[in-house]
């Protein structure tokens, strides 16, 4: 097993806002899931926010799956890099680690195993979503821990931070919109990716 890499006192801030990104990101996917904007331009397929967000959603999961349960590797931040004294749940583990399993063969890695094995069910997309809160509320507490004995928000950290707190609420507050029980797309909620990527002010600047 290789050694747990340490983090200075000017690595941990960076460090925190780096994590602190990645479960923003996580709690998006989440909301843009419950979206049912749909594509133009993708004959006979509705595809739209919510596949982009289930993708999104699997990544950041299993980065923070890593980052608070796997053993590490070389370079690998992990939770014990921090040096703060946080004991990770252990209830969820499980069902976290068959998830991983999957999004392995799946999303992380092009393996054959697709050619033998169905794809994601709705039961799976249901639990990744489960293990997507639990993960964020077991890193809600590892960064409240983090700031009680002392590491500063630095940076891109503070906004992050409240928005991360804000969205975090919502998603507590709010319940997640049931695949194939929610109405269909209307036909206004069609987004044109090809429109938009050329009128966006973004598009434009460059």
């Amino acid at each position: 097993m290789q050694r747990v890499r340490k983090l200075s006192a000017t690595e941990g801030p960076k460090a925190l806002e780096s994590l602190l990104y990645e479960m923003l990101m996580l709690e998006s996917a989440l909301l843009l899931r419950d979206t049912r904007y749909c594509f133009k331009k993708y004959d006979g397929l509705r595809w739209g926010v919510p596949q982009i967000a289930h993708d999104v959603l699997r990544l950041k999961s299993r980065l923070l799956f890593d980052f608070f349960y796997s053993p590490p590797r070389r370079r690998d931040i992990v939770v014990a890099s921090f040096g703060v004294a946080f004991n990770v749940d252990e209830g969820s583990r499980e069902e976290l680690s068959h998830l991983k399993a999957r999004m392995n063969k799946w999303t992380i890695h092009f393996a054959d195993v697709r050619l033998r094995e169905p794809e994601y069910s709705t039961e799976d997309r249901q639990a990744m979503e489960r293990c997507a809160m639990q993960l964020l509320h077991i890193g809600a507490q590892f960064v409240a821990k983090c700031l009680e004995v002392g590491t500063k928000l630095e940076g891109w950290a503070v906004a992050y931070h409240d928005a991360f707190t804000n969205l975090h609420q919502h998603l507590l507050n709010t319940a997640r919109v049931k695949e194939r029980q929610s109405p269909s797309a209307p036909n206004d909620h069609f987004i044109d990716l090809v429109d938009l990527a050329v009128t966006s002010p973004c598009a434009a600047d460059q």
